[in-house]
């Protein structure tokens, strides 16, 4: 697919349904249906397939949250949401900078916005990625946790005298829900070592590191910048970049966090303790902060077992982190009336899991999710929460797929619904 370089790409066109212009009118500029809320969606399409309720206003005010408030510069993690959709947003928002991780999403977002900031933040890259990000996409900015990495990029870029150079080491798992040590980043001893090394290569220096992914405790911030400041003064490198990662939790999937503000005044202060050269520029890389809470997941019941709901997503489609992480995410129940009309469920509330659509047993949500206890066949379950990791990880696999989406103005006015043509 090729886009114009001065233009956001439109998104693809609501494939599942045909609604009547005249009723839900496509956005120009995205081509998405827009409804004034999930419930007006359900009885106005009826969705067969699952369906992504995206929230442009919650971009945006995840995004001014960041701009705003944290003192330094924000990072999108592409990986979280690569939707153009959502690319565009934040970046109308006020995000300039992205975190990439692969040749595939540095291509992306610099065809997108020309001018942006890119760091390729993953730890291993392929010689021919490094090569094409540094020659024909501008790209400076380079994350390592081993030597052989730093020679391997200084090697590919012919002794570039423009690099910075990131040094990511590993932290605890702390407060997050899910770590992110197993893989990348390096013990503080070696991270003292490779910051020499980048130095001596005639590069800009800088260190990284990552809490772990939905991180609920801002404490968890404090020690790491802590234990990143006792590696700077061993180094006695005069730093270009600390990056303090991602990891900034999202509402919606079934526990308690603190207000954002909270997580950057820890931030600041810690790092105002470490004394940093002024030209010393602070990064974080969120993604789920930024993207987590832009979309709501709409799926329909096809079967119930006991507290086993079958439905018609799951760990293969669009729950895959819902699966692996058992979230629980909130949860709300909608069944059709007569006339169109939404009929009220029970009240009372009770634990369910979930089976998704395939034949594979591991297509399984544990939850446990709260919904009425008289949930059944035909109803729609709308998943809060699912902006991040959620459409950006789902598959092929058995068959079952859907990329539908639609936008959610709340303030826009409610219409008049008619009957609609499924499209086989």
């Amino acid at each position: 697919m090729h886009y114009n370089r001065n233009t956001v790409p439109r998104s693809r066109t609501f494939p599942t349904f045909v609604v009547s212009t005249s009723l839900y009118e496509a956005d120009a500029a995205t081509n998405l249906l827009h409804f004034p809320s999930v419930e007006a969606m359900i009885r106005a399409t009826r969705p067969a397939l699952p369906v992504h309720c995206l929230y442009p206003q919650k971009l945006h005010q995840a995004a001014r949250a960041f701009v705003d408030k944290f003192q330094g510069h924000s990072l999108y993690a592409i990986k979280s949401n690569p939707d153009p959709y959502v690319l565009a947003h934040l970046h109308k928002a006020g995000i300039s900078h992205f975190d990439v991780a692969s040749l595939g999403e540095v291509k992306l977002v610099r065809t997108m916005f020309p001018h942006a900031h890119l760091a390729f933040m993953n730890p291993v890259k392929s010689r021919e990625a490094i090569r094409s990000a540094y020659f024909d996409y501008g790209v400076r900015d380079f994350v390592v946790d081993t030597e052989d990495e730093i020679n391997k990029i200084v090697a590919e870029t012919n002794h570039a005298r423009d690099l910075l150079i990131v040094v990511r080491i590993a932290m605890p798992k702390g407060s997050a829900a899910c770590a992110l040590t197993g893989k990348f980043g390096c013990t503080p001893e070696a991270g003292v070592h490779l910051l020499q090394v980048a130095a001596k290569a005639d590069a800009h220096v800088g260190l990284s590191f990552h809490v772990g992914s939905q991180t609920i405790d801002p404490m968890s911030y404090a020690d790491a910048i802590r234990k990143a400041g006792a590696i700077i003064r061993q180094s006695g490198i005069k730093l270009r970049v600390l990056d303090i990662g991602g990891g900034f939790p999202t509402k919606g999937l079934g526990m308690e966090i603190p207000p954002l503000p909270s997580f950057f005044n820890v931030i600041h202060e810690e790092v105002a303790k470490l004394r940093l050269p002024k030209t010393c520029e602070l990064w974080a890389e969120p993604g789920r902060g930024l993207s987590g809470g832009c979309s709501t997941l709409v799926v329909k019941v096809q079967l119930r077992k006991g507290d086993l709901l079958y439905i018609n997503d799951g760990s293969y489609g669009n729950m895959f982190e819902v699966a692996c992480m058992h979230w629980q995410n909130k949860a709300t129940l909608y069944r059709m009336g007569a006339r169109g009309s939404i009929k009220a469920a029970s009240k009372k509330l009770v634990p369910f899991r979930l089976y998704g659509p395939t034949c594979d047993s591991v297509d399984y949500m544990p939850g446990p999710f709260l919904l009425p206890e008289d949930a059944a066949e035909g109803d729609w379950i709308a998943f809060e929460g699912m902006g991040a990791y959620m459409a950006a990880s789902q598959s092929h696999f058995n068959g079952f797929f859907s990329d539908a989406k639609v936008e959610i103005i709340p303030n826009a006015p409610e219409k008049r619904v008619t009957p609609l043509k499924v499209v086989k």
